[in-house]
Parts: structure tokens; C-alpha cells; sequence
């Protein structure tokens, strides 16, 4: 299924931090050949708990898992995978002008929107119930598929609506629209019935097993509402903010305005810390501008692009890890002269310098600031390929034979 010769694979790790927030690893997901998709670039729009990515690649729907990007429904075939459930069920639109919501199951691919125009599935829970939105005749509506049958929402007052996410529970959310402004709704399947939310402008992104929904307001904010309760959990400095994915643990992605005027990818966690996910400044090559979906295991898919390159937008994965780079005695994610002198000063101490750990400065220390130095955390996957400048290096190397040289003087005997 997965043909190698069918996606180009480039992997990338990249540590980012912020104050009181998480550190990740990052995985450029590659991509597949255009054969005339149209589209540009790639796009991961959902991963589940297993770590298994969909999206679309130059127009194609994608799966990536264990390092490998694959066309699902064949290496011409347009259109998107938006969802994946933790069964690996896939759902998504088939086309472009003229498109068909589908579910993919065991390498069978189910129209779900057969003989409707303008089909797309959006969101598949685990119990491979799906919803989505499609023409039924008389507008663009959203629809329930209970696993048998596909049915339309405008009938439960859910006229000109999309279906955007549904929870084990079989709650959706999405917006529906009476006069032109979208209006966010949540919907019941067990009851039929459409429940009241606090907001009556915007549209409802996601909703999590607990209930709580993230909301677009019409005031372009990211707002999330749990237990009846409405927060605004802000921005990245600017004035808008888009909550696109919420989890289990109520971590919230999505992408903000910065101080700047530039679009950033965030995550907002459940402890009310947002954090942009291009910061440090040692990631600065990269520019990540949307956070699509979060796993339960707080894994991330988005969107980034090279600033100095002139490929289309790249799909990343964010994975999260406590590793840090070798060498790097201040966890400033680089390894420079300020590392070099920190084991320098300290050596045969206990304290700052002991980048491994091990209860003491040492040679092992500073070899590790030799392998790595001139490295930053946004680098290939192995940072001490980088070479650093001459005079740098010369001084790493003085420094390494004084280290090696006080440790012999440490181990000759005294003088009789």
C-alpha cells in the first residue's frame, strides 16, 4: 500500500519552548506527487490517538503513518482526508467541483453523499458515525450518518448548516445560518434535539467527549465554552484568534494573529497557558501558521512553511518530548560559547555545565558540547552535523586538551 516511489519524506526535529509550556519534537510529513491534483502544498487535517495522520498532499488525500505518506483512494484521485478515528477510519470529500463525502474502512472506500452534490465529511467518531455537509436539493445542509443511512439536518431547524465535529456521545457541532451571519449549533442525535449554547454568532469548531465545544465568535476569537461556562482564552498578541481542534484533556489548537501581523500556530492548554508554537527564535527558518487537530496524547498536526524557501506550505507533526540538545548547558536550544564556557568554569564541579546529568562537569561533559557545537534545536534530526567556524572550533579544541591535561595532573600521584 505504501509505495515508496510515491511521496518524498524529509524529517526535521525541532525542540521548541516556551515559559510554563510544552517542548516537541517536530516531523515534516513529506509529500506526495501533484498528478494534476491542482492544489498546493500539504495539509494534515486530523491524527488520532495512534498517531495516524490524514490531510491532502497537492490535492490528494493523504494517510501518513510510520513515517510514510500514501495516497488513499490512488496516486490521481482529488479531493481530502479530514478525519481518522482511532479504528482507522477515514473520512473526508472525494473531488473537487462535483464532490462525494466518503469513509474509507479497511481499503474500501463508501460514498456517503451518493447522488447529493457539493459532499464533504468532516468528522468520524469511534463508533464510525459520521458527519459532514451536502447538497440535499435545497442548499447545502449538514448530515448525520448513524452507520446506515446519511440524513440530512435542515428538517431539525438546521437550515443552510455545516456539520464541523462529533463526539462518542453522538453530540455535533458545526453552523447553520437564518439570515446570513453562521450561528453555532449543537445537536443531539439520541434526542434529535438542538440544545441551547451560550454564543448566537460563530461557528462551533469541536467538541470533546466531556462536552465542551470550541467556538469561532463573531468577533474572530477562539472561545471555549465547558459547562456552561464561556472563556476567552486569547491570542497570540493580536486580535483574532481560531480554535480548529479541541482533545479529551480540553487542549485546544488553532491559529492567531501575532503581535506582528503574522498568523501563528497555537495550542492552548487546559492549565490556560497559550503557547505559539514557532517560538524559539532558533526555529526561526520555519514558520508555522495553523495547529488543524491534538490528539489525546497531545500530539499536533499544522501547517509550516520555509521562510527562505520557495516551496508551498509543508505539513508538520508536533509530538511532544522532554529531550533535550546535547551540549546545551543553558537550555537556550543552541550550542555555543556560553555552553562551552559553563562546562569550562565548572569543570570537575558539580552544577551548571553537567549538560548529561550525571552528577558532574566533566570530559564526557564537553564532549558533548564538541559534537554538538554550532548546533541549533531546529536542525535536521541529528544536530551535530553542523560545523562550527574555524575559530570556534580551534577553541573547542584548546579547551578540550586543557580539560584532558588537568585531568591527568588530577590523576598523577604526589611527590614523595
Amino acid at each position: 500500500m505504501f509505495a515508496r516511489t510515491l511521496f518524498t519524506l524529509f524529517v526535521f526535529v525541532c525542540l521548541t519552548t516556551a515559559a510554563v509550556a510544552a517542548r516537541y519534537s517536530i516531523t515534516d510529513l513529506g509529500s506526495l506527487p501533484q498528478n494534476g491534483g491542482g492544489a498546493s502544498g500539504t495539509a494534515p487535517y486530523g491524527i488520532n490517538n495512534l498517531g495516524q495522520v490524514v490531510g491532502a498532499s497537492f490535492g490528494h488525500p493523504f494517510l501518513w503513518e510510520d513515517g510514510r505518506i500514501s495516497a488513499i483512494l490512488g496516486p490521481t484521485e482529488t479531493g481530502a482526508a479530514l478525519d481518522i478515528n482511532n479504528f482507522g477510519q477515514i473520512v473526508g470529500r472525494q473531488g473537487d467541483a462535483i464532490s462525494n463525502g466518503f469513509i474509507f474502512s479497511d481499503g474500501v472506500v463508501t460514498n456517503l453523499t451518493f447522488g447529493l452534490s457539493k459532499g464533504t465529511a468532516t468528522a468520524i467518531n469511534d463508533s464510525g458515525h459520521v458527519v459532514g455537509s451536502a447538497d440535499f436539493g435545497h442548499g447545502v445542509e449538514a448530515f448525520y450518518f448513524n452507520g446506515v443511512t446519511t440524513v440530512g439536518l435542515s428538517d431539525s431547524g438546521l437550515p443552510n448548516s455545516a456539520a464541523l465535529d462529533i463526539n462518542s456521545a453522538g453530540r455535533i457541532v458545526g453552523h447553520y445560518s437564518t439570515s446570513g451571519d453562521p450561528q453555532p449549533f449543537l445537536f443531539d442525535t439520541l434526542s434529535s434535539q438542538t440544545e441551547p449554547l451560550p454564543l448566537d454568532r460563530g461557528t462551533a469548531f469541536s467538541i470533546n467527549d466531556a462536552g465542551a465545544i470550541a467556538v469561532f465568535s463573531d468577533t474572530n476569537r477562539a472561545i471555549l465554552i465547558d459547562e456552561d461556562h464561556t472563556y476567552d482564552i486569547g491570542s497570540l498578541g493580536g486580535a483574532n484568534s481560531m480554535p480548529l481542534a479541541l482533545n479529551n484533556l480540553g487542549d485546544v489548537v488553532g491559529s492567531s494573529l501575532t503581535a506582528n501581523g503574522r498568523n501563528g500556530a497555537f495550542v492552548y492548554s487546559s492549565s490556560g497557558i497559550m503557547q505559539n508554537l514557532n517560538d524559539p527564535v532558533s526555529c526561526a527558518e520555519w514558520e508555522f501558521i495553523r495547529a488543524n487537530d491534538i490528539n489525546d496524547n497531545g500530539w499536533i498536526v499544522g501547517v509550516g512553511v520555509l521562510i527562505d524557501s520557495v516551496e508551498t506550505q509543508r505539513g508538520v507533526l508536533f509530538v511532544p518530548t522532554s529531550e533535550a540538545l546535547p551540549g546545551d548547558a543553558d537550555g537556550n536550544d543552541r550550542v555555543d560559547i556560553a555552553d562551552l564556557n559553563a562546562v569550562r568554569n565548572n569543570f570537575g564541579s558539580v552544577g551548571e555545565g553537567d549538560v548529561n546529568q550525571d552528577g558532574m562537569v566533566d570530559i564526557a561533559d564537553l564532549n558533548d558540547v564538541r559534537n554538538s557545537f554550532g548546533a541549533l534545536a531546529c536542525t535536521t534530526s541529528v544536530p551535530n552535523t553542523a560545523v562550527p567556524e574555524p575559530s570556534s572550533l580551534a577553541l573547542v579544541t584548546i579547551t578540550l586538551a586543557w580539560a584532558l591535561r588537568v585531568g591527568k595532573l588530577a590523576r598523577r600521584p604526589a611527590a614523595c
